[in-house]
């Protein structure tokens, strides 16, 4: 019989790489090209399109290029802090993010891509801002409260389908917190701050967006 304590640990980690900020782009964006009115007369092909194009964009080709770069400084024996890991990450997924929105500019509308892709650009660049200054913020509570700000946000603007995924966004947003509580021992002020700002990030980044 397996102990609860393993049970526990086992379904905290789950969480935490299930709600990893890198996947959150592509959760988002599936929400709202499959299961929203944004693209009402789209067909599904194309749909598959734009997801198989941001999950290339912004999960498979970083996390490749980052393999590959680890490989490279072990053969070349250049030791890297695991702060300078999650900041050569955090370099090669904000390129690709602004590749995203080069490319999806032809499929969706320049001013839904910028609000999509220019929100985790703000939160790399603001969480490093907080490394720099040592203040204490998740990253991954900052991606998910950005991820609820945009489902808020759209559906406010008229985008129907969303409410019931705002919902459970808040659900698991506590869900992610209390795992990452029982993994890392963040605190509650972190964890809420995090949120918070990345609810904020997604505010701006949308307003910003609308611009283009």
């Amino acid at each position: 019989m397996v102990k609860r304590n393993n049970i526990t640990s086992y379904l905290a980690h789950s969480i935490n790489y299930i709600f990893h900020p890198i996947l959150l782009p592509l959760y988002i964006l599936v929400i709202l090209v499959f299961a929203s009115s944004l693209l009402p007369t789209s067909s599904y092909d194309l749909k598959v399109t734009i997801i198989k194009l941001v999950s290339i964009l912004t999960l498979i080709i970083p996390l490749l290029a980052s393999m590959l770069y680890k490989l490279i400084a072990r053969f070349m024996r250049i030791y890297m802090s695991q702060d300078s890991n999650n900041q050569l990450l955090a370099v090669i997924l904000a390129i690709f993010y602004i590749a995203s929105i080069i490319v999806l500019k032809d499929f969706l509308s320049l001013g839904i891509v910028m609000r999509l892709f220019l929100c985790p650009i703000f939160i790399i660049i603001f969480h490093n801002i907080t490394e720099y200054y040592r203040i204490k913020t998740s990253i991954s509570m900052m991606a998910f409260g950005a991820f609820s700000s945009i489902l808020y946000i759209f559906s406010l603007f008229g985008i129907a389908g969303l409410n019931v995924y705002l919902f459970w966004s808040f659900i698991a947003a506590g869900a992610l917190a209390s795992a990452r509580q029982y993994i890392y021992k963040d605190s509650i002020t972190e964890l809420g701050i995090g949120y918070i700002w990345g609810f904020s990030i997604a505010i701006v980044s949308f307003y910003l967006g609308g611009i283009f």
